[in-house]
């Protein structure tokens, strides 16, 4: 304060134009973040456990009180997550012969300040999969049940 008091004096046209900024910075700070839209999708192998995940989701009430947690491994050790609120899943089953699976497509919201010290972290352990330095792995966590499978894409929308 002892140096706002010196520009004051030498100038004070400068010294209001410092305090309306950092005022504005406190109310910007104080202002609560807009949620992040996030669309993710995976292609899941393990049916049997998806379809016990996929169990859990239809019982859990449509009040969204359950959030998912999506992870992902990270070349530092251990995983980057991100929590998905009001979870709203969408699964595709393909008739084809093959191997089966299921592309499993998740769409919700992270909070804004979760996602301002999640989603950085997160998205570069997705570009660390995408550059092979990291197996592709995507583990969705919702309850008490968890499913792994391969991420395809990650889609992020911010306001």
């Amino acid at each position: 304060m002892a140096h706002l008091a010196h520009y004051q004096r030498s100038n004070p046209v400068l010294a209001w134009a410092v305090g309306l900024l950092l005022s504005g910075i406190e109310v910007a700070l104080a202002q609560p973040l807009p949620d992040v839209t996030i669309v993710l999708t995976a292609d899941i192998r393990d049916t049997d456990v998806w379809l016990g995940f996929q169990d859990e989701v239809v019982v859990t009430p449509g009040d969204g009180t359950k959030s998912l947690v999506v992870s992902v491994p990270a070349k530092t050790g251990g995983r980057r997550s991100i929590t998905v609120t009001s979870p709203e899943f969408t699964a595709k089953i393909s008739a084809a012969a093959g191997s089966p699976s299921v592309k499993v497509t998740v769409t919700g919201k992270i909070g804004g300040m979760h996602a301002v010290r999640a989603l950085t972290p997160f998205q570069q352990a997705v570009l660390e999969m995408q550059s092979g330095i990291v197996e592709n792995e995507v583990r969705l966590s919702y309850g008490v049940s968890e499913v792994s499978g391969h991420l395809i894409e990650v889609k992020v929308t911010a306001p």
